[in-house]
């Protein structure tokens, strides 16, 4: 009927709706040329091992080796030194929530995990994006990347990684930038770690 009105809850339905076929259309875009982009190999090859090897943040108080562990990324803390340049042999992790871990030394610790290949078909030392794992911080006894937190990783050149955190709004991410170490500075003082 020409001149009749529409009732304003069915514009509101047809425009909600074409609203979501549009975000749906982008994303799938967007997973298209994410596929499109790993397949052609035009993602940076950084470096030959990849976000395998030794890190440290820039204030260096901790180095963290990171190795490939089935087909994700673990790491574990290979340095750690306290205000001197001496390392920090026997500390504890005692600030974990469960009792019976309180005991284990902190150095030789496996704080990173689960960081699984945000490309999966490229060869493992050449992905330069990781996502989805977990980091236990020693010092407050916090595990962080769960349903409401996110980590990321991101080979950023052939020495520069950059650890993101978001929520899962993405509405507050905090990154990380941790160096390649070339030469680890493992401690004689600390042989059997």
């Amino acid at each position: 009927m020409p001149g009749a009105r529409i009732p304003s809850s069915k514009v509101f339905i047809r425009t909600e709706k074409s609203r979501r076929y549009a975000h749906r259309q982008a994303r799938l875009c967007l997973f298209i040329l994410g596929i499109m982009l790993c397949a052609s190999g035009l993602l940076p090859r950084l470096s030959p091992a990849g976000v395998f090897g030794t890190w440290a943040p820039k204030d260096n108080r901790v180095q963290v080796q990171l190795f490939p562990c089935r087909d994700e990324v673990c790491g574990k803390i290979v340095r750690l030194q306290e205000n001197g340049p001496t390392p920090v042999c026997h500390r504890l992790d005692r600030e974990n929530p469960d009792p019976d871990k309180r005991t284990r030394r902190v150095l030789g610790l496996q704080i990173v995990s689960g960081f699984r290949q945000a490309c999966p078909h490229l060869p493992i030392n050449q992905e330069t994006r990781w996502v989805g794992g977990f980091i236990y911080n020693p010092a407050t006894g916090d595990t962080l990347g769960d349903s409401i937190f996110s980590y990321q990783m991101e080979l950023v050149t052939a020495d520069t990684l950059t650890i993101s955190l978001q929520d899962c709004l993405m509405s507050c991410a905090r990154n990380r930038t941790w160096q390649r170490v070339h030469t680890p500075e493992l401690s004689p003082a600390c042989p059997d770690h």
